[in-house]
């Protein structure tokens, strides 16, 4: 698009580095300001750190709208644009690598991050004009129109099959993918305790176990969501830091209603309480039981009012979920032991690590905690205690650790979970140094998550060591795979804070 008109639009867009963009968050609209850069085709681009909730919504509804706004010492020289348009995400390629040069020249965070080759934290958006009008304040007074410019060639419709895709992808984001983790672990335990002592090896009980386990924890983490809403703490809560706090926040960021998610949370808890009637009526009546504690301590954790993370027991309620419950139940299933002291005893290095995620993500929903009642360790010791008793779970994790194979109550190939105890040290050292910042602090809320994963895993594959070779290969693959991809996503936030501090400095 070429003219006058255009040029005086474009040699405007060229001197701004921050608008004003808005976008749907369900029937609301939310404001922000953001380092933008702009094309000389109109192409506006935007980064921001990946998962954010303005680039959740921008995803779920690619309408925004954007002003850019300049006001010189006389006001009546005042000129702004108002650009509205369709965003896209950015994978991979040529057009990403634009993205980042052209914010990087109006954002010292996104220019950091480029000089430290550390660009993977940040989602990269292009948005494309429908329409774009131009004023200036001395035209507006004497009843000039703005000029226009649009683009009817972007004024494409949205199929509804990318409208399913939107939908299924914020229910995704609101089951938390990357929490479930807390109930496979403990799963795969029990199945593997069952091999090692008694032989025993059913895929097909496995995998009705691990299912009703992760729609347990997806349906808790739904409830939980929803009770954080009512309540106020998602809207209080400022300081989390993504994944591992916070929420999933679908409800606050417009994408799922609250009744969605309480209907959700509903139907998985339901679908799991299914699947162990099926396991109860297969010859395994004690799954019932052991499923309504599970369930009761769902909704009991964190419902308005009485609770239990409102009574302080939020930390060992988790514990004994995703610890010796979940690890007995899927050793009775395979084994036909209701209560095996053998996998008790397995189970308490796995709750104690549990616990201690739970623990260090607490930190940085401190003062959000705090101000709706929950009486987290963090809220009730303070921060730097709590990073002492973080210290002390873990230590604790791995004291069981050797001293129940020296016992003869474990397989001596179970020490080979001791592998993540340089994690350990590197966790609760970061926790101790930077304790009051949230965002410092992130790299050990992903080592302790890695060190839950990778010990339960290592600590099943020591049971595992008669088992064919394709279970071994399975545990040893997604342990490394995770191990990876999580350290990798600790370093980058690491690498993100401290391009921050640089910015700002």
């Amino acid at each position: 698009m070429d003219g006058p008109e255009a040029e005086a639009i474009r040699s405007f867009l060229r001197g701004a580095q921050v608008a004003v963009i808005g976008t749907a968050a369900g029937e609301d609209i939310r404001l922000r300001m953001m380092h933008v850069g702009f094309e000389d085709d109109f192409t506006l681009y935007v980064a921001s750190m990946r998962g954010d909730p303005k680039v959740m919504q921008l995803l779920h509804n690619p309408s925004v709208a954007i002003l850019v706004h300049r006001l010189p010492e006389d006001v009546r020289e005042a000129e702004e644009v108002e650009y509205t348009g369709r965003a896209v995400l950015l994978r991979d390629g040529a057009e990403r690598e634009r993205c980042l040069q052209a914010t990087a020249r109006t954002s010292p965070i996104v220019r950091a991050l480029r000089e430290q080759g550390n660009t993977g934290v940040l989602d990269c958006i292009r948005i494309v004009p429908q329409v774009i009008k131009y004023r200036r304040f001395r035209d507006i007074v004497q009843g000039v129109p703005p000029t226009v410019l649009e683009f009817p060639q972007h004024r494409e419709a949205v199929s509804d099959w990318w409208r399913i895709g939107t939908r299924l992808r914020a229910w995704w984001v609101a089951l938390r993918p990357n929490s479930l983790a807390a109930a496979i672990v403990p799963v795969v335990l029990g199945t593997a305790v069952a091999f090692g002592h008694y032989g025993l090896w059913h895929p097909l009980r496995l995998a009705a176990v691990l299912l009703g386990a992760l729609l347990l924890q997806a349906g808790t983490n739904l409830i939980n969501d929803y009770h954080d809403h009512r309540t106020g703490n998602d809207a209080a809560n400022r300081a989390f830091v993504r994944p591992f706090g916070g929420g999933s926040r679908v409800i606050q960021s417009g994408l799922l209603a609250p009744a969605d998610v309480l209907f959700g949370g509903v139907v998985l808890g339901a679908a799991a309480l299914a699947v162990g009637l099926g396991l109860a009526m297969a010859g395994r009546p004690w799954v019932i039981p052991m499923a309504l504690l599970g369930a009761a301590i769902g909704l009991l954790y964190n419902r308005p009012g009485w609770s239990l993370v409102h009574l302080g027991l939020g930390e060992a309620a988790v514990a004994l979920c995703f610890g010796p419950l979940i690890t007995v139940g899927a050793d009775y299933v395979q084994s036909g032991h209701a209560v095996d002291p053998l996998a008790v005893l397995a189970s308490l290095p796995v709750g104690l690590l549990i616990a201690a995620v739970l623990l260090i993500n607490e930190f940085q929903d401190e003062a959000a905690d705090r101000a709706t009642g929950k009486r987290t360790a963090v809220v009730r010791w303070g921060r730097q205690t709590a990073s002492g008793l973080l210290a002390a779970l873990l230590l604790g994790a791995f004291a069981l650790l050797a001293l129940l194979p020296a016992l003869g109550l474990m397989p001596w190939a179970s020490w080979g979970a001791a592998i993540t105890l340089p994690l350990a040290w590197r966790a609760a050292a970061v926790a101790r140094r930077h304790a009051d910042q949230s965002v410092e602090l992130a790299p050990a809320n992903g080592y302790t998550a890695l060190i839950h994963l990778g010990f339960g895993l290592l600590l099943a594959l020591g049971y595992c060591t008669a088992a064919p070779w394709a279970v071994v290969l399975a545990l040893a693959t997604l342990f490394v795979g995770f191990s990876v991809a999580m350290y990798r996503y600790t370093e980058q936030l690491r690498q993100a804070a401290a391009a921050s501090r640089q910015a700002v400095a």
